[in-house]
């Protein structure tokens, strides 16, 4: 027996037993260093959690038309997904998902349910960062018609009669106001240029003999609280607009009823986007005609909101209008989503805003403003629309595509 077994022996040491504390004390030391490796991920991870808390407390109290409405379902594991990978990305052609797959260098997935919708609005307006870029001068349309600028706005005019005309021009009271913007981005006001804004002149000359006004659906498979019982979705929605902008307008409008959510008979929208801008090149190309672009949606909210008012004795659901600006507040301005139309694409919202505020106080909730862009870039007067939500039945859906095409034709026909 050598004197280390003796010493052993006369303290009560049992050989076992030193084994394993020296196999635990390696596995403490070997997790304290992944941890102090991951220390960043660990605690951005924990900023982000408690940031969601504060929200959900935020939202409970804060009565903001729009902060209210936009408040998303989601579970604690979409919440965790979604802070590791950022989803709203890919909302983006294929050459753009390659682009942000590379820079996290990780798969991203994608889902149109989960935009983020849950982000605080702003509250300290007017203090972001305003040395970016300036925006991309305007490019021609497919038929070399560009919206003009005009100095005088007869929708400003209208709007004038219920919001203080200086209002209207008001940064500050327009951003706190009319939109909703999620902490991962900015609305800065060298992008909210309401003078700018205020001057783009979006009417276009009805003729029935060419394709004017495309109508798509990039997620067609949304749909409503009763559509297990009618089989409707958002697709039919957008049957219903575009008959109204042809019969009782008379536009000529194109109704793309693809399902780029799609694959193999099962839904995936992984790269519903990627489909449709590609389907988007090459309708546009054939019909360069085609001056106003709408991408038709559903919203998902809560489970417990019910977005509905009554217009013309008819129970409607409330719709949102919805823009990507291509830049976020850790990327910058995102060089590799090029969009020349934001300030048209703002124009376009704004002004319809402002004309349901006139003529349909409730109908439109707010507009929300995400990082990125979507299909918006491909002709100045680009629209994301979201009517409803799962909440809603089709009829109140339904009924909601009567106002709206009247405000669209209001838009196109007046300054």
């Amino acid at each position: 027996m050598n004197k280390y077994q003796w010493l052993r022996r006369q303290h009560g040491i049992n050989e076992n037993w030193l084994k394993k504390i020296i196999i635990i004390l390696i596995i403490i030391v070997m997790v304290f260093l992944m941890l102090k490796g991951c220390r960043k991920i660990s605690q951005d991870f924990w900023d982000k959690l408690r940031e969601k808390s504060l929200e959900t407390i935020a939202a409970s109290f804060i009565t903001a038309e729009c902060w209210d409405d936009s408040n998303r379902e989601f579970e604690m594991s979409d919440l965790i997904m979604r802070e590791f990978y950022p989803v709203g990305s890919l909302y983006n052609g294929g050459d753009d998902i390659k682009t942000v797959e590379a820079d996290v260098g990780e798969y991203i997935e994608t889902e149109a349910e989960k935009k983020e919708m849950a982000e605080e609005p702003e509250t300290e307006t007017g203090t972001e960062s305003e040395n970016g870029n300036e925006q991309a001068e305007t490019e021609q349309n497919g038929d070399g018609m560009e919206p003009e600028w005009d100095k005088d706005s007869k929708v400003l005019e209208a709007a004038a009669g219920i919001i203080p005309k200086e209002k209207l021009m008001d940064y500050n009271y327009v951003l706190n106001n009319f939109y909703v913007v999620p902490s991962v981005t900015s609305l800065r006001p060298q992008v909210l240029d309401l003078d700018k804004i205020s001057q783009v002149d979006l009417r276009i000359e009805k003729d029935s003999t060419v394709p004017q006004i495309l109508v798509f659906h990039t997620h067609s498979q949304e749909k409503f609280a009763d559509s297990e019982e009618n089989g409707m979705s958002i697709v039919n929605v957008g049957d219903r607009l575009v008959n109204l902008l042809q019969e009782q307008y008379g536009y000529n409008v194109i109704h793309l009823t693809d399902e780029f959510d799609m694959a193999g008979g099962v839904l995936d929208r992984s790269e519903a986007y990627t489909y449709a801008n590609t389907k988007l090149d090459e309708v546009l190309a054939q019909n360069p005609s085609i001056q106003v672009v709408i991408d038709l949606h559903r919203d998902g909210v809560d489970a417990s909101k019910h977005l509905v008012t009554e217009i013309d004795g008819k129970q409607t659901a409330r719709i949102m209008l919805f823009n990507g600006i291509s830049y976020t507040k850790e990327q910058g301005e995102i060089d590799y989503l090029p969009n020349p139309y934001i300030t048209e694409n703002l124009a376009m919202t704004y002004k319809m805003f402002l004309l349901g505020k006139i003529n349909y106080p409730d109908l439109f909730r707010c507009i929300y403003i995400s990082g990125y862009r979507y299909c918006l870039h491909h002709v100045p007067r680009s629209m994301l629309i979201e009517a409803g939500a799962q909440t809603n039945t089709y009829e109140e859906v339904y009924n909601a595509m009567e106002p709206l095409a009247r405000l669209i034709d209001m838009e196109l026909t007046m300054k």
